[in-house]
């Protein structure tokens, strides 16, 4: 009656089938339909309610004669793709009518799912005469189930085949009943609806499993282990849920979805291992569904262990194999729990026996592969779904790499920006040079050309009739005019002149940088979206790290005896990958201090009137372009005393400054190196090396924390990271002619204030910002790169701010704010004070970006240093560098305004001619050797402007031969000095040449 094709694919299985529109056929498949639809819904819920049902024995036969009854059917309207599952479904309940359950071979769960199958494609014949349905992957799941029991029945068959079909169910009948003869003289409490199943474990299958999976199945690997990966991390936060509440079904039900979807995946990719497992745990699930079995703490153990063996084979299918974690040991504790199930060890002949029919099958199976001309290398590769299209996977390295490519293409703009900018300078210059032009142009040149002329004639013509020569006009004009008449002549020639051509060239240029501008806002607009899209790549779900919590408090509790519960929120909040991988370790010691130090033993709560149970909450949300990080716990909170106390103790504060210190202040000295208040150091914590990693790594990704806390009623600390580090914001500004870089995010205000409105109070300079009082403070005192120890008449002020705590930082210049990429500073220089990286500005220099963390933090040094004076008389005094190094420049200039001079730069002589023409300065300092113009040339020309005749000019030169120290004294240089330049020297000079000047 059956066969091994029943489980093979049907060519039909996959095609789309479609009814007869024959007109004596279609009304009686269509009132066929109609039955299958209004009987099948009914039959699955029976099917439900199968253990609670009181004739268990008439449902099944009820189901047999549906699926045969049906099965004729639609062989006699040859609808091959129901008849094929009609037919799966024939064998189920025959094979369950004789064994009287259905909770043996996955009968229920795949008589169900076929069920299901069968009225989507009843559906689809009645609203489209066919169906498309690919039924043949369901097959195949059938075929995982059902395989060794119809090999089983075929095998019977032909050992009976002179016996009646009766004589057939007598001896299932009679298997039955021996097996439960058998279970009743071991004492074993069993259902006497069910039948005893057989295991065989030994230690060759946990043995190292290569992968076989198929050909046309590779590319769904990615799919398999995202998908996995995904359930399992629901299956732990659930089974730490189910623990709490036992009696809940919908857990149960979601535990046992994800678990049978992963076995699923298994199964087409033939992972063995890990469809075994699947399988052992699900089974062990359906127990606790149908309470066969009670939740306890052993039980959820086993599950937890089972997830994490589930994890580790997913990692070993993700590397492409073998599956070397062994599960039998688990196994056989599962099955200590499953009185159906049967477990044989040490059966080697059985084991070798079954090797021998695997090895016939699968030379039969080469063979017929032959036959049937296919070749296993040629294999066709399955046609991926739609679905498994939509995304792929890619390697985090590849990843970072567009990141960072697509984050350098904002200074690229930035470049482009700066050009445009040049070319505008040199716009204005052009139209500087047109206006002057103009009074060279051809009518101008002759007009005057004319009147001097004519001047020339008149004078010549009095000086003749003076001494009495006689000499006509005309014959003057031959004489005096022929070079302007040659002159004409050739003006007339000209297509163009001077000043039409500039213009044209203005217009050209104006055009291209009306193009460039164009292509920047455009470069502009594709770099934002690329940016934004390529970062949303690196942007995860916080979920993702909060989902190993869970299993995590709830080892570490019963560790500590205590009873706690895990409540997480805002699950969906996204950071960084990078900033969700690094923020693993911190939440993990402020969980485990949570659990030892904060939350009481259930005696205590129970005596202090609070629940037995102890609540840590973790919640997740965002604050501008910062997520916040919440982890509280209703535990003894923080003794401040004690805190003090150890502080003094270990010399973190002096015992004489403790009255003036914050309740913030107090408590941030546990994030101290080796700092606990505990006497007793606990495998969980205590030993001090827990909170300053929190407050180190949270500080390394330019966050944030803060801790409240109140005596018996608990704690809660805030973490306050960026969501990315990948592109930052940042300010960059000019501190002792070194251009730095801050976060925007910790950046509150930037301000230029008047020197008059600063109030100096012992070492310290405040300003009245509306309703606060902001103390300043110089950031080159911090950074200790020398700087000006003086205020001028404004003073550039950045107010920097963590959340309560405001400073504003003195610096020289503002430079603007910027998109950058931070880069670290390499492993030689992995840790240096203040510097969180660096980064390239559109002029392609380097500029340490600093960490704001560090330097709110030392701002208390900074004011006992401060050297504060406010007059600086010398800050009205402009002096020009003007050399072809930037270096040089930079140095001279480092020099010059730390004793407050007001020290521009040009890097060569046309920009200095350009200069001094809109701004007078009273000294320069001039190089040599530079392009375009050299040394020697632009103080010639220096000399030859009224206004600079006097100026005192300082050459610094390499160059230091007599010669040349003779020619500059010549064309009007005042000093010679020889790089490098010494300082001392240098500033004795300027001092003595600006002297009298104010």
């Amino acid at each position: 009656m059956y066969s091994l094709d029943l489980l093979k694919a049907w060519e039909k299985d996959s095609e789309i089938e479609t009814i007869s529109t024959d007109q004596h056929n279609s009304k009686m498949i269509l009132k066929f339909v109609e039955k299958i639809n209004s009987e099948i819904s009914s039959l699955i819920q029976n099917l439900t309610n199968y253990d609670i049902s009181e004739d268990k024995e008439e449902l099944i036969h009820q189901l047999y004669r549906f699926a045969h009854k049906s099965y004729g059917m639609c062989n006699l309207f040859n609808l091959q793709k129901a008849k094929h599952l009609f037919g799966i479904l024939e064998f189920i309940f025959d094979s369950a009518r004789k064994l009287n359950t259905i909770h043996i071979h996955s009968f229920d769960y795949l008589s169900k799912l076929i069920f299901e199958n069968l009225k989507d494609i009843s559906e689809d014949w009645k609203t489209k005469q066919s169906s498309a349905k690919n039924t043949s992957l369901l097959v195949e799941e059938a075929k995982v189930y059902l395989q060794k029991p119809l090999e089983s029945y075929l095998e019977k068959k032909e050992q009976t085949q002179k016996n009646s079909n009766g004589e057939f169910e007598n001896n299932l009948v009679n298997e039955k009943k021996i097996f439960k003869e058998k279970l009743e003289s071991e004492k074993k409490i069993t259902n006497s609806n069910e039948n005893i199943e057989t295991i065989h474990l030994s230690d060759k299958d946990d043995d190292p499993e290569e992968l076989n999976i198929p050909v046309d199945k590779i590319t769904l690997i990615s799919d398999f282990y995202e998908e996995s990966y995904e359930n399992l991390g629901k299956i732990e936060n659930k089974l730490v849920e189910l623990e709490e509440n036992p009696k809940s079904i919908e857990i149960l039900n979601d535990l046992f979805r994800s678990l049978h979807t992963i076995k699923g995946g298994t199964r087409i990719l033939k992972v063995g291992k890990m469809e075994k497992l699947s399988h052992a745990l699900e089974d062990l699930l359906d127990k606790l569904r149908k309470q066969k079995l009670e939740v306890n703490e052993i039980i959820i153990d086993i599950l937890l262990y089972g997830k994490k063996l589930l994890m580790e084979m997913l990692d070993e299918v993700a590397s492409k194999g073998p599956i070397r974690t062994k599960i039998n040991s688990l196994l056989l504790k599962i099955y200590e729990y499953d009185d159906t199930k049967k477990i044989e060890t040490g059966i080697e002949e059985k084991l070798k026996k079954f090797d021998q029919i695997q090895t016939i099958k699968k030379e039969i199976s080469e063979l017929n592969k032959k036959e049937s001309g296919e070749e296993i290398k040629s294999a066709p590769i399955a046609k991926i779904k739609e679905r498994q299209a939509e995304s792929i996977r890619v390697s985090i390295d590849k990843l970072d790499d567009v990141i960072n490519t697509s984050s350098e293409l904002s200074i690229t703009r930035l470049q482009f920006q700066e050009q445009i900018s040049v070319l505008t300078r040199n716009i204005r210059d052009i139209k500087r040079a047109l206006a002057h032009s103009k009074e060279f142009e051809p009518d101008r040149l002759l007009s005057r050309f004319q009147r001097a002329n004519e001047i020339v004639i008149s004078e010549l013509n009095s000086f003749l009739n003076s001494n009495q020569v006689s000499v006509s006009r005309t014959e003057l004009e031959e004489i005096v005019k022929p070079f302007y008449n040659e002159l004409k002549s050739e003006f007339a020639r000209e297509e163009l002149t001077l000043s039409e051509e500039l213009t044209l060239q203005l217009i050209s240029f104006q055009d291209l940088k009306n193009t460039m501008l164009k292509n920047v806002e455009n470069l502009e607009g594709f770099t934002s979206r690329l940016q934004n899209g390529v970062m949303n790549f690196r942007m995860v779900p916080i979920s993702t790290l909060l989902e190993r919590f869970p299993g995590l408090v709830r080892d570490t509790a019963r560790q500590a005896n205590k009873k706690i519960k895990l409540e997480l929120i805002g699950g969906e909040t996204e950071l960084d990958r990078v900033m969700i991988n690094s923020l693993a370790d911190p939440l993990i010691h402020i969980i485990r201090n949570s659990i030892d130090h904060g939350i009481e033993t259930e005696d205590e709560r129970v005596t202090l009137g609070k629940p037995e149970f102890g609540v840590i909450k973790i919640s997740s949300y965002y604050m501008g372009s910062f997520a916040v990080i919440e982890i509280s716990d209703d535990g003894k909170g923080i003794d401040q005393v004690k805190v003090l106390n150890k502080a003094i103790e270990k010399g973190i504060v002096s015992a004489d400054k403790t009255s003036s210190l914050s309740e913030k202040e107090i408590l941030e000295f546990i994030f101290a190196p080796g700092f606990s208040t505990v006497t007793e150091v606990t495998e969980l914590s205590g030993r001090g090396v827990g909170m300053d990693v929190v407050y180190s790594t949270i500080s390394q990704l330019q966050g944030s924390i803060e801790i409240k806390s109140q005596i018996g009623k608990g704690t809660i600390l805030y973490l306050k990271i960026p969501l990315t580090l990948a592109v930052v914001r940042v300010l960059v500004f000019e501190s002792s002619d070194q251009s730095l870089a801050l976060p925007m995010g910790s950046v509150d205000e930037i301000l230029t204030i008047n020197r008059n409105e600063l109030e100096i109070v012992g070492n310290k300079i405040l300003y009245h910002l509306r309703n606060e009082v902001i103390n300043l403070t110089f950031l080159s005192k911090i950074l200790q790169n020398g700087g000006a120890e003086f205020l001028t008449s404004e003073v550039n002020v950045i107010i920097l701010s963590d959340g309560e705590e405001k400073i504003g930082l003195i610096v020289e210049n503002i430079l603007g704010r910027q998109e950058i990429v931070i880069k670290n500073l390499g492993s030689v220089l992995k840790k240096v004070p203040y510097i969180m990286g660096c980064t390239i500005l559109s002029d392609r220099r380097l500029v340490l970006v600093l960490n704001p963390k560090e330097i709110l933090s030392e701002t208390n040094i900074s004011y006992s240093n401060q050297v504060v004076s406010v007059d600086s008389p010398k800050e009205d005094i402009s002096v020009l560098v003007v050399d072809d190094s930037s270096l040089q420049r930079r140095a001279i200039k480092s020099t010059l305004s730390k004793l407050g001079y007001s020290v521009d730069e040009a890097e060569n002589g046309f920009d200095a001619l350009k200069m001094v023409r809109i701004k007078k300065y009273s000294l320069l300092c001039v190089d040599l050797v530079m392009p375009l113009m050299d040394g020697f040339d632009l103080v010639s020309r220096l000399r030859s402007i009224p206004l600079y005749r006097t100026i005192p000019i300082i050459v610094i030169t390499s160059k230091n031969s007599r010669e040349d120290r003779e020619r500059g004294i010549k064309v009007g240089a005042n000093e010679f000095l020889e790089k490098p330049v010494d300082n001392e020297i240098l500033t004795k000079l300027v001092k003595q040449y600006t002297s009298g000047e104010n």
